[in-house]
């Protein structure tokens, strides 16, 4: 056969009750002697049947089954030797299917005739339809007789709610003792064509487990035409294999709850289907990866680390410890000068649609399936990874906080809403910074009210002397020209207010914005992005139409200007005519030209106050919407926090020994410690605690701060510390946008994580990483490092089983347990080699003999050290 397991273990697609040509009811319509064998196998492939067993009725043909079985192999298909056997158990006898290993029937040996022949000792046509001869054999008798070969076989309960079926011969106490029997116990495996749900509960109850439902074609009426046509209902019947061996076939039954299914599993995600590192001339390593669980396995300095550092390299996720030094230096040493990495990733149908590629000290590149970069596309946003280094689940448990679970664990769940909440910040420090450039609004008003009080006082006398007709057009002049200075203050307010409003809006930053989602790219490249682009401009347009002017234009402002100057050239003209208007005036206490100054300076002094008072009507509808932005942060916070305890809840619900509580705000010991950062003079063990009773956040505080009944005035009363306090916590924007952490407390097996030690948190800490399902591959060096057997063996092994359909696991290991109590699809073995400084890995199924001999090796210390511990954990069960 071909290398079909070549990637691990795969879902097959089987028959467990085949009848062929041989048997003596099988239609031959449509068979051809001369291509009888591959018309046969071709039917099978058809099907996509990869595992089918040959189950004639009381019947074995040698012959012709070693041609089907030569013609199988062609075609990756694996047939296993088997008989369909009466026994006389029931009122008419009971169908098995008996399945045997290849020792039963090699070379010369007919060992499954042999016995064929002592079962119907004298009797007749027992291999004749319509097989109403029963063997000699009971179902005791008959595992009694196989056993005396010494060989492997298995039974399956043919059928076994129709005629001659398990259930509907069988019946009251008959069928009690049978299944309460040893025979039943040890050597059935599982249950052909089972439709009753009320006879498998009493199977379990009496038997003490469940076992595999199987699906056959059971087709000797059908013949060719009902090869993988289940007669009756139709099913279908899948079988998790890494190897066509009779010894896969029978753990895959045993382990039926992981391994046997009625349908198709695929992968729904991308996953790593190989890792290949090309040498530059030297030939290529290549090691197929599983879409499921996988296990590095080898010696200590082996080079498990090192792939695994190479794969978590490629992706271009950067080692959690620091410095990083070591573990990249690793990876340079396997990756060296001119070498490539290449990351192929497959869909459900294992086929190639990405390849990541990363040479030494250069930025990983994607890939299309035609081999086409796709500029700004990220590993991580095809492929989200959880990578855990040497001793990192050890510093997990050191280091265990809520910006850990926020920030790196629950981080792509929570990122749209953590960046609503950036840019909830910024809006916030905008307005904050806005109010305060006006925080001395009422002092200049109140010093402008003065001193337009005294001009207008001024202007008044001048007035009542009855002298400002002999000046009036002089004084009309003077008023125009006050007006165009008016008009050039606004000018000049209205293109300051323009300019900050524009320049308030980053729309520029707007346009780096990487798209998330692959698909939007266009939308935003030939939509949104236009649109950007044009408010910018039309924004420079302004900007310059008001201030800056161009080559080929003044701007307004200076465009007024020149009116202002042109004006002025006028009033020259008129100066002697004005001076002729003066002569006049006997009182030498009368100034026109202070009057003219008066009447200017109070123009411009009330044009300025009306322009305060706009600003201070600004002011109070940005002090509005800065409540309003607090407001609209403490709601989404809430928001934030009541998706974090989805998250939390979800975890425990799983029922696992540990279980978090997450409080919001709760993490008071974080509130005081900036409240002590951010004012001075207030006592810590007073104060500050008697503030973080009373408040939940900085923002309550803020509100409450000029509050004179509020509880912080009775907190800060007496002396000066209330002002100072006010002083400094009204200036700081910092107030406004911090978040007081939420508290979370990590309970394992009802206690708080921190009474444990580090490898007792590590334990329970792996479990919880194991349970963030949004990332699509995790890679874990050596976390059994950190944990304890019992641990792993249970809730850890457990946890992986639930998530591989879905989630690819690379464990570099040499822990037994994750190897063989997880069931691992695919084995990678490394193996050093000091005198060429290289390293040569292998790879297979763990249901390979090869593979399971080299771990036996490895990780059990050889098959004298597997036996002896084997001989005394059994003495110690007894």
């Amino acid at each position: 056969m071909s290398d079909f397991f070549e990637h691990g273990s795969k879902w097959v697609r089987a028959d467990f009750h085949l009848h062929t040509a041989a048997a003596d009811e099988f239609n031959q319509r449509g068979i051809l002697p001369t291509t009888y064998a591959e018309d046969f196998v071709n039917r099978l492939h058809t099907r996509d049947i990869r595992l089918a067993i040959i189950t004639n009725h009381n019947k074995f043909d040698k012959q012709e089954f070693l041609a089907l079985k030569a013609s199988a192999e062609q075609r990756d298909i694996k047939l296993l030797a088997g008989v369909e056997f009466s026994a006389k158990d029931g009122q008419r006898g009971i169908h098995i299917l008996l399945v045997f290993d290849d020792s039963w029937y090699s070379e010369t040996t007919d060992d499954i005739n042999h016995f064929l022949s002592r079962a119907f000792h004298l009797k007749r046509d027992y291999d004749r339809s319509p097989y109403t001869t029963n063997s000699c054999y009971a179902l005791e008798e008959l595992v009694h007789e196989l056993d005396n070969f010494n060989k492997d076989y298995f039974l399956i309960m043919a059928h076994v709610d129709q005629k001659n079926g398990l259930f509907y011969e069988v019946k009251g106490r008959n069928l009690e003792q049978l299944l309460t029997s040893s025979a039943f116990k040890r050597k059935v495996l599982a249950l052909q064509k089972s439709t009753g749900i009320n006879n498998r509960n009493l199977l379990e109850q009496h038997v003490g487990r469940k076992l595999a439902l199987v699906e056959g074609s059971d087709n000797a009426e059908g013949g060719m035409d009902g090869i993988g046509i289940s007669s009756g209902n139709n099913r279908e019947c899948y079988v998790k294999l890494g190897a066509f061996t009779f010894e896969a076939v029978k753990f895959a039954l045993i382990h039926h709850q992981e391994r046997v299914s009625p349908q198709l599993h695929k992968p729904q995600n991308l996953s790593i289907s190989s890792i290949e590192i090309e040498q530059g001339g030297k030939e290529t390593i290549i090691i197929p990866l599983n879409p499921a669980l996988n296990t590095i396995i080898g010696v200590r300095g082996s080079g498990k680390s090192t792939l695994l550092e190479t794969v978590r390299y490629g992706l271009g996720l950067e080692p959690n410890e620091t410095p990083t030094n070591y573990k990249n230096e690793i990876v340079r040493r396997l990756m060296k000068a001119g070498n490539r990495l290449l990351l192929r990733l497959a869909d459900g149908e294992g086929k190639i649609q990405y390849t990541i590629q990363r040479e030494w000290a250069k930025r990983p590149l994607v890939l299309d399936a035609n081999g086409e970069v796709l500029e700004g596309l990220q590993p991580q946003q095809l492929l989200p990874t959880a990578y855990y280094g040497q001793k990192d689940i050890e510093e997990l448990g050191k280091n265990f906080t809520a910006s850990y679970i926020e920030d790196k664990l629950l981080r792509e769940y929570l990122a749209d809403k953590k960046e609503k909440e950036e840019a909830l910040k910024h809006e916030i420090n905008d307005i904050f910074g806005q109010l305060q450039k006006l925080s001395d609004l009422g002092s200049q008003r109140d010093k402008l009210i003065a001193e337009i009080a005294y001009f207008k006082h001024n202007i008044e006398q001048f007035e009542q002397s009855g002298l400002q007709e002999l000046v009036a057009k002089e004084l009309n002049f003077a008023d125009d020209e006050s007006k165009l200075f008016q008009i050039r203050d606004e000018l000049q307010e209205m293109s300051q207010r323009l300019l900050e409003v524009i320049e308030s809006y980053g729309w520029d930053a707007y346009l780096a914005y990487q798209v998330k989602e692959a698909g939007n790219i266009l939308l935003f490249e030939n939509t949104v992005f236009p649109i950007i682009r044009q408010l910018v401009d039309e924004s420079k347009k302004l900007r310059i139409q008001f201030s800056e002017g161009t080559d080929l234009g003044t701007s307004i402002i200076d465009k007024w200007t020149g009116v202002l100057e042109n004006f002025s050239q006028l009033r020259e003209t008129l100066q002697e005519e004005f001076r002729r208007a003066k002569q006049l005036i006997n009182d030498p206490n009368l100034d026109v030209e202070s009057h003219k100054q008066n009447k200017q300076s109070l123009a411009h002094l009330t044009n300025k106050l009306k322009t305060i008072d706009t600003k201070l009507a600004d002011a109070e509808n940005l002090r509005q919407k800065l409540y309003q932005g607090i407001r609209k942060l403490k709601e989404h916070r809430l928001t934030i926090f009541e998706a974090i305890n989805k998250k939390i809840e979800q975890l425990n619900e799983l029922k696992l020994s540990f279980h978090i509580k997450v409080t919001h705000q709760g993490d008071k010991q974080s509130f005081k410690d900036w409240l002590s950062q951010n004012s001075n003079g207030l006592q810590r063990e007073n104060h500050i605690k008697k503030i973080v009773e009373q408040y939940d956040n900085p923002t309550e505080i803020y509100l409450d701060l000029f509050n004179d009944n509020s509880p912080l005035a009775t907190i800060l009363q007496g002396g000066t510390l209330l002002t100072k306090f006010r002083e400094v916590f009204s200036n700081n924007p910092a107030v406004l946008t911090y978040r007081v952490p939420d508290k979370y407390q990590f309970l394992y097996n009802d206690k708080p994580l921190e009474r444990y030690s580090i490898g007792q948190k590590a334990t329970a800490l792996i479990a919880f990483v194991l349970t963030h399902e949004e990332k699509k591959l995790f890679i874990i060096d050596q976390p059994e490092d950190d944990l304890d057997n019992y641990t792993v063996a249970g809730e850890i092994i457990g946890r992986i089983k639930q998530l591989k359909s879905d989630i690819q696991f690379i464990f570099a290991t040499h822990n037994p347990n994750i190897l063989v109590l997880g069931d691992s699809d695919q084995v990678v073995i490394c193996q050093y080699h000091d005198d060429e400084e290289r390293i040569e890995f292998a790879s297979g199924s763990i249901d390979k003999w090869d593979i399971q001999q080299t771990a036996v090796k490895i990780m059990e210390g050889g098959q004298e050290a597997f036996d002896r511990r084997k001989d005394v954990y059994q003495l110690w069960t007894h």
